[in-house]
């Protein structure tokens, strides 16, 4: 038997999924920043969903969604943008290292983890082409940070005082989440 949070978890997923492949890949992208802020795999209510990479999931439905229809899409000003440019000579760089690397096994690690967030980088940049978009992912980011500060609230401070595994994938302690919430003030 599911509980409600693990249905609806998986409700709201596989509908994204849904939309993002039938509709609109940006809803693709809603999903992924959904899966990012609940991050599932420190949730109570985890065992009773299937063990799946959702975030990689998403990310499929997204290029997937963009392969189906790339013809109603065009490159944005996105891509001739210094930060775009840095981001692309960031990672020559980073693959260039791996010839000299003191730990070739860990920067692989690194490197791999960067391409990631390339990638999701520039799929974001080609499926979020208009103001409408944006406003959804904004709003999307703003809910995912108003369900952290609700999860802190709710499961509270630790026996140091401290708020533990309450945050999204890369930043479940107190310190990262918080770094992650200030940047939906506005």
């Amino acid at each position: 038997m599911f509980s409600i949070s693990a249905m609806l978890f998986i409700l709201i997923f596989f509908s994204g999924i849904s939309a993002a492949i039938f509709f609109d890949p940006s809803f693709g992208v809603l999903t992924y920043i959904f899966d990012y802020f609940v991050f599932p795999q420190i949730r109570w209510w985890y065992p009773e969903i299937p063990d799946l990479r959702y975030a990689y999931i998403a990310a499929l439905s997204i290029i997937f969604g963009y392969a189906v229809r790339y013809h109603r899409y065009r490159f944005t000003r996105s891509f001739g943008v210094s930060q775009t440019k840095w981001l692309l000579l960031q990672a020559v760089l980073m693959i260039m290292l791996s010839l000299v690397a003191i730990d070739p096994i860990g920067h692989e690690v690194l490197v791999l983890r960067y391409m990631k967030y390339v990638i999701i980088y520039f799929l974001i940049i080609l499926v979020i082409d208009n103001k409408q978009k944006f406003e959804r992912l904004i709003g999307m980011y703003l809910l995912g940070c108003t369900y952290v500060g609700y999860s802190g609230w709710v499961i509270g401070r630790d026996g140091m005082g401290t708020l533990g595994f309450i945050g999204p994938a890369d930043a479940p302690d107190g310190n990262g989440t918080a770094g992650i919430i200030v940047a939906g003030i506005p």
